[in-house]
């Protein structure tokens, strides 16, 4: 009777394993059938693919959308890369992101819808906090939110506000805020080089991304970061 019992829950648990698998991955939000009719077939197929219980095939899928040159058409891939920025598997996250940002670089893409540039934003800012804090995901995620432009740059002023942001986190987004060039992000970017508690590296891009913006209200507090405790921060403020 106990042997019988053993085998009965050693059958259930497989079966959990499995519909954990079956069930635990982060298909796109979006109906299948919204997938556009007027794509090229290749476009379409890799868009399937994303809805794949194989984190092999997603991952391959996210790759493949970043790789393929459908100029505008591109574009038609965004809504689906964006929902693949919540799949559990870091690998599938991190195509997504690169592809994003691939495909926000082509220069045959026509510029997005703003509120598609910010829901991109929003997913983007989420998958630079990555959960695994895995450094691809996060640096494509970044490159990603560069090419977006305007519409990422609040909420990535909104990471270096949120003190209790991983370091690496504020990092990226201090970088991203310099690569994109906006003014708006002169002042946070001024707290940040003068917060002594911060990180160092964070400190020494924050140098850098004001003299990329070269806002003269940076001149100052750049000046006095020529006395920081560290050289590398040192090092960026002079030039």
């Amino acid at each position: 009777m106990r042997r019988k019992i053993e085998i009965i829950l050693s059958f259930l648990v497989v079966i959990s394993v499995i519909g954990i698998g079956l069930i635990g991955y982060a298909q796109p939000n979006i109906p299948k059938e919204n997938i556009p009719a007027d794509i090229p077939p290749d476009m379409s197929k890799q868009i399937e693919r994303l809805y794949s219980s194989d984190s092999e095939e997603r991952k391959d899928a996210a790759y493949n959308l970043g790789e393929i040159e459908m100029g505008v058409k591109a574009t038609s891939a965004i809504p689906f890369l964006i929902e693949v920025l919540k799949d559990e598997d870091w690998r599938v996250r991190k195509n997504a992101a690169w592809a994003l940002g691939k495909i926000g670089a082509k220069e045959a893409v026509v510029p997005l819808k703003e509120e598609l540039k910010d829901k991109a934003a929003e997913a983007l800012i989420e998958a630079l906090k990555d959960e695994d804090e895995d450094e691809d995901v996060q640096e494509y995620a970044a490159e990603a939110l560069v090419k977006i432009g305007t519409p990422a740059v609040e909420p990535l002023i909104a990471v270096l506000t949120d003190k209790d942001e991983d370091w690496q986190v504020r990092e990226y987004a201090v970088w991203a805020l310099g690569e994109i060039g906006e003014p708006r992000a002169v002042e946070p970017l001024i707290g940040v080089l003068e917060d002594e508690d911060d990180d160092w590296e964070v400190r020494k891009n924050a140098a850098w991304a004001l003299g990329e913006i070269g806002d003269e209200r940076a001149v100052k507090p750049l000046i006095g970061a020529l006395e920081d405790d560290d050289e590398d921060v040192q090092g960026n403020a002079a030039e």
